[in-house]
């Protein structure tokens, strides 16, 4: 009777307390997004967006009031660490990571090497390991500070971009799980979606478009969109695309709904390794191409679209190539597949990267052909007959 006595006392105390570690609103400083850059005299410096609740129903409803959702609170110093702290000094709140959306680079720091940072944010236990990783082509307080119409608040306007990269087949999230993991790949590299700004009807909006590319920690180069299409290819991650084929003065659009990449390594007679990328895709026709096809005929459309499909992907890997840099992940598979030969290639594995042979085969199908407004206009001149 006495250990259940006691044990309802102990499940009564546990009940009643409430959470362990709750903090109440008013004390804390909700971090929305933190961008990291250099200084002309070489400090760091740090900015930290912080959503001000009272606003944030107002300054996300695109209503009347001009109230921000956000404040940014610009701190420099040695250390990262210092430039967080010296935001709590100065709010009077503790600085909180747990809804931190992205960690935004400028390209002097990333240039450096970004791994203590990132490091730093793994370590911290608040911190979200899905945060995505962005770089910055242009000043970091402007870009954290410019608005759109549907979203007040710059830091979410970027989470939402990055996201949508890969729907729309531009390139994918990178969060900081992400990149930590392809630094311990084998010599694996890393491209990050770049955040720009562009003029729109007499204002700035923020938009992504490419990306910068990282050997390790440091970045050494960038990418566009084109040349992203190429690695998603490559790399089995192509979701749908729009692709357009060119036949003399005629246009035909072709819109990828499924792709499959299998990717094998393979040795030839003089024992040299090589690549075989086997595409498949089903594709869409999105234009009124009936006349192409009566003219070219269906396997000239397959044979067009299979070759454009291979320029961009070797469009791709001419240019990691030229950097010397395998974000196509062609080292990790050889280490996997073939471990006693990476004992070999390891140490040289940048300079075999730049000559290293990709065999592509593409083998693509025509879903359907034709569109809705090519087939009315055809019937409408049916009856003009």
């Amino acid at each position: 009777m006495k250990k259940i006595k006691l044990l309802a006392c102990i499940m009564s105390v546990l009940l009643l307390s409430g959470c362990w570690g709750s903090r109440e609103l008013e004390d804390i400083a909700i971090v929305l997004g933190i961008a990291i850059g250099r200084e002309d005299d070489g400090r760091l410096c740090a900015v930290s967006q912080i959503i001000i609740p009272s606003n944030v129903g107002i300054g996300e409803s695109g209503g009347g009031d001009s109230s921000n959702a956000y404040t940014n609170y610009y701190t420099s110093s040695e250390h990262l660490g210092n430039c967080l702290q010296d935001i709590s000094r100065r709010c009077g709140k503790d600085v909180y990571l747990s809804h931190d959306l992205i960690i935004l680079f400028d390209k002097t720091v990333a240039a450096e090497g970004i791994y203590d940072y990132l490091d730093y944010f793994m370590r911290d236990n608040e911190l979200r390991i899905n945060v995505s990783v962005l770089v910055a082509d242009g000043d970091i307080a402007d870009i954290m500070d410019t608005t759109s119409e549907l979203m007040k608040t710059p830091a979410v306007n970027m989470a939402a971009l990055a996201d949508r990269m890969a729907v729309v087949s531009e390139w994918e999230k990178v969060t900081v799980l992400d990149f930590m993991e392809n630094m311990m790949r084998q010599q694996k590299g890393t491209a990050v979606p770049c955040v720009s700004l562009s003029e729109n009807s007499g204002k700035d909006e923020l938009f992504i478009k490419g990306c910068a590319v990282f050997s390790g920690d440091k970045m050494v180069g960038e990418i566009n969109t084109e040349e992203t299409k190429g690695i998603l290819w490559l790399t089995d991650k192509m979701s749908s695309v729009d692709i357009m084929l060119k036949f003399d003065d005629n246009e035909m659009g072709v819109d990828v709904k499924r792709a499959k990449t299998k990717l094998s390594v393979e040795e030839d007679e003089n024992g040299e390794i090589y690549f075989k990328a086997k595409i498949s895709a089903d594709v869409h026709l999105i234009t009124d191409a009936d006349d192409i096809l009566k003219t070219m005929g269906r396997d000239a459309v397959r044979a067009k679209l299979n070759a454009a499909i291979a320029d961009q992907v070797n469009t791709s890997l001419d240019r990691m190539r030229a950097m010397g840099v395998d974000v196509f992940g062609l080292g990790d598979k050889i280490y996997k597949r073939k471990p006693k030969l990476w004992k070999e290639y390891a140490g040289t594995w940048a300079e075999r990267f730049k000559k290293t042979y990709v065999e592509i085969e593409v083998d693509s199908s025509v879903q359907e052909s034709g569109s809705v407004a090519g087939s009315a206009n055809k019937a409408g001149e049916a009856n003009l007959k």
